[in-house]
């Protein structure tokens, strides 16, 4: 069971004070939030979804494993912007993953850290669908949903 309240809080805890930093990662998934000076957005994600359901539901390190565990466990919505239809439906949580360009493909031949991808939470504030996410020039941070365009997305089940 994910608390989505308790996912919120802590987000909202981070934002402003957590920067953001390419790797960097919770040193544990039940610590305190303000003892997070900075994570990636996998780190991000990974972290809320863990301290979130009481350390039930421990998703994967790095953007590419959590995708591949998405595409395992989850439902996937047909395009991104369907997730629109739950704006006004605070009770459902999805994640999202952006394609890496074609310079980042080319960067992953000479440098595997470059394999990146962007991924962040979305979740309703009741009266439109907010990113939940840690990103490069913000830290923890939220924005309206369609500020992105997303290859794939998922919901991920809170109860």
């Amino acid at each position: 069971m994910i608390d989505l309240a308790l996912l919120q809080t802590i987000h909202n805890k981070m934002i402003g004070k957590c920067k953001y930093r390419l790797g960097a990662k919770a040193r544990s998934l039940s610590m305190d939030s303000n003892d997070i000076s900075h994570i990636d957005c996998s780190g991000d994600s990974r972290y809320l979804v863990a301290r979130a359901s009481n350390q039930e539901l421990i998703i994967p390190d790095g953007s590419m494993n959590q995708l591949d565990y998405a595409k395992r466990y989850w439902r996937q919505l047909e395009k991104y912007e369907d997730v629109e239809y739950a704006a006004k439906d605070p009770s459902r949580l999805f994640i999202a993953f952006m394609a890496p360009t074609e310079e980042q493909r080319r960067m992953n031949a000479m440098d595997d850290r470059a394999r990146g991808r962007h991924v962040w939470l979305l979740k309703s504030n009741g009266e439109e669908m907010l990113t939940i996410e840690s990103k490069g020039g913000k830290g923890c941070t939220s924005q309206p949903w369609n500020q992105y365009k997303s290859k794939w997305c998922f919901e991920i089940p809170t109860g």
